[in-house]
């Protein structure tokens, strides 16, 4: 079974009651009182867990738990060979403790926490992902160098994850871009492949256009104001 870095509690071994966030805690780190196992990764790393805490986090295994079909309702065991057992770690740390350690990795380890939390439909932890994105971004950026190695596959991470985001991540994603956008170069043909080809989805453009408008225009010197797109000369 996977290792989680939990914190210590001293459970009830002394008879005292436990609480909240603590209750959750001796939960996750006594696997004698869990009732579901999940195989995660190709591996199939064993997780002991507990459908009361599993099945309100997530939409996608509420579902099979619901379904009469649901094979695991007999074997009280869920296979999830598409999610790494590494990311699927974070997850259960962030159902069970509303945490996991954040490690900043260019957008990769993101994309591959954005990709789980849209299969497993855990709404909070993707908008989690990427305010801890935005909020670590900001003291990454002055390590980019314009057009570098480094600041197009954040570009391309940052294409991918806004695949799987929604309308109301919006606010995230324009903020994300508009950090982006003095390091890397959108032009209008990359713009017309990706939307030939469906890389460049309907939530990217979307947080490209926000984010320009709230930048200057690097050729007049000008801000773009208003839903009119003026120039006013800065």
């Amino acid at each position: 079974m996977a290792s989680l870095p939990v914190n210590n509690t001293t459970g009830n071994e002394t008879g005292g009651s436990l609480k909240g966030k603590q209750a959750l805690k001796f939960m996750l780190n006594n696997p004698e009182y869990s009732d579901m196992t999940v195989f995660a990764g190709v591996s199939q790393t064993s997780f002991n867990l507990h459908r009361a805490v599993m099945c309100i986090g997530s939409g996608f295994l509420k579902a099979c738990c619901d379904s009469s079909s649901f094979q695991e309702g007999t074997t009280k065991a869920v296979y999830l060979a598409e999610i790494e057992s590494e990311v699927f770690q974070k997850i259960v740390l962030w159902l069970y403790e509303e945490e996991y350690e954040y490690t900043w990795t260019n957008g990769n380890e993101d994309l591959k926490l954005i990709q789980a939390a849209d299969l497993l439909k855990i709404e909070g932890f993707r908008a989690d992902i990427l305010y801890k994105f935005s909020l670590k971004l900001r003291y990454q950026v002055g390590t980019l160098g314009v057009q570098s190695k480094a600041a197009e596959e954040l570009l391309r991470n940052f294409v991918k994850i806004c695949h799987f985001c929604e309308e109301t991540n919006i606010k995230a994603l324009i903020y994300i871009m508009r950090k982006l956008l003095p390091y890397v170069k959108v032009t209008p043909k990359m713009v017309l492949a990706g939307l030939t080809d469906g890389s460049f989805g309907k939530i990217f453009m979307a947080a490209l256009v926000g984010a320009q408008s709230e930048v200057g225009c690097s050729e007049c010197g000008g801000k773009i104001i208003g839903s009119g797109g003026k120039r006013k000369r800065i």
